[in-house]
This record gives structure tokens, sequence and C-alpha cells, in this order.
């Protein structure tokens, strides 16, 4: 039975399009996307409060070969994430019956996102890689993700658009539900419900 639905961010309660991110910073640095693709990146720590917003971005500019203004490149990033309202509406439905966790790797750019959306009080719980210090697909987040429902894994359904997230948590008795756009969430969540 589920009774917890641990719900990633970007990509399942917000939208996140990859190609247009990087058609995005190849306008804004001049660089191509093929090459922005291969730089090193630092996102790993800065999701897990390691490095700085500015660390991060001295870092990206020092790969691109240019000074860009950090705010420009927030504001770019900020501006990627925009509310899926169909997920958003019938997970507000679930609130009475299950326990919601914000379940995310994410930087402090999800506080500014909820200042302009408003969307934490929709949550019983917000786990956030940025404050927790570990990020999925980390046990040690998942056994968070334990402690903050007090539920069994068994019965928490992680829905998230990472496959490697959905494998780990499939492995650590959890159910998973890997997302894409054409997903219909209330009908898988019906379906997982009969199943039981």
């Amino acid at each position: 039975m589920i009774k917890a639905l641990a719900v990633d961010f970007g990509g399942v309660y917000f939208s996140w399009n990859w190609e247009e991110y990087w058609k995005g910073l190849e306008e804004i640095t001049g660089v191509d996307k093929e090459s922005l693709k291969r730089l090193p990146s630092r996102i790993w720590e800065y999701q897990v409060n390691k490095i700085s917003n500015k660390e991060f971005w001295d870092h990206f500019c020092k790969g691109v070969g240019k000074q860009i203004p950090h705010e420009i490149l927030n504001t770019f990033v900020e501006n990627q994430f925009k509310p899926i309202p169909h997920v958003i509406e019938h997970l507000k439905k679930c609130k009475e019956k299950h326990q919601l966790v914000l379940f995310a790797n994410q930087t402090e750019m999800l506080d500014r996102l909820n200042e302009k959306h408003a969307f934490y009080d929709n949550f019983h719980h917000i786990i956030s890689s940025f404050k927790v210090g570990v990020q999925k697909p980390d046990k040690a987040m998942f056994d968070l993700l334990l402690q903050r429902t007090g539920e069994e894994a068994q019965n928490i359904l992680l829905i998230d658009d990472t496959l490697t997230n959905v494998e780990a948590a499939r492995n650590l008795g959890f159910q998973a539900l890997l997302f894409s756009k054409d997903t219909d969430l209330e009908k898988e969540l019906i379906q997982r419900a009969e199943q039981t």
C-alpha cells in the first residue's frame, strides 16, 4: 500500500528541458552546446552545499573562457523551471491520503523558486540535497526519506525522471515510477492502488 509519495522537482513537479537549457547557454556564452556539454561541471558539489553559487559559476566561466555576470546565469537557470499544472493539481488531491515529500537534488535555488511560486506548503516534508548534504541516488538520501515519513520502504513511491534514481530506489525496496512528460500520473497511482 502506498502511504507516501516522494516527488522529484525538476522534470516531475516543474518542467526541465535539457535541450532548451543547452541552447540558452549557447546563446549566453557564444560557445556551442556540444562544447558546453563536455565542460567539467561542479554541479554535484553545489547541490550538496560543498561549494557556493559563486564558486560554481566562477568554475563555469573559467571553462567557457568568459566572465559572465552570475546574476544573468542564475536568472537564466531559474527561468528554465516552470510549474506543471496537472501534476501539481493531482498531487494536491493526494495530500489528503498520502504523505507528500518533495525529494530533490537541488541548490538553494529551490528556496528562491518557492518564494516565487509558493509550493512548499503543498508538501508535508521538503528533502533537498542542498540542505541535507547528500543526494539521490545515495542510500543516505533514501534513509532520510524513511526517517522523515516514518514509513517502510515498500509503502513509499518515488516519482522521478532519472533512471539511476528509480533503479536505486527499487534496489532499496521502494516502489518507483520513472516519470516522463507522457506519464499519466493519476492513472499510474490508481493502478498501483488497485494492485495492493
